[in-house]
């Protein structure tokens, strides 16, 4: 592993680490390419805009 490609996980790693310390976080996982695994991107989009999670991580 590069230490750029270190750097940028620890960055993502903090940045889910102060959202979790605020409320509590959604996160939706998915794979755009296959379809089953598609599912989690298509269900954190229908939530992006609900004010009830201001905190929605969709990967």
């Amino acid at each position: 592993m590069l230490s750029s490609d270190r750097q940028g996980l620890d960055e993502i790693g903090e940045q889910l680490r102060q959202l979790y310390l605020k409320k509590p976080v959604l996160v939706f996982l998915g794979n755009p390419l296959r379809g089953d695994d598609k599912v989690g991107l298509l269900i954190g989009r229908r939530f992006i805009r609900d004010p009830r999670y201001p905190y929605l991580v969709i990967c």
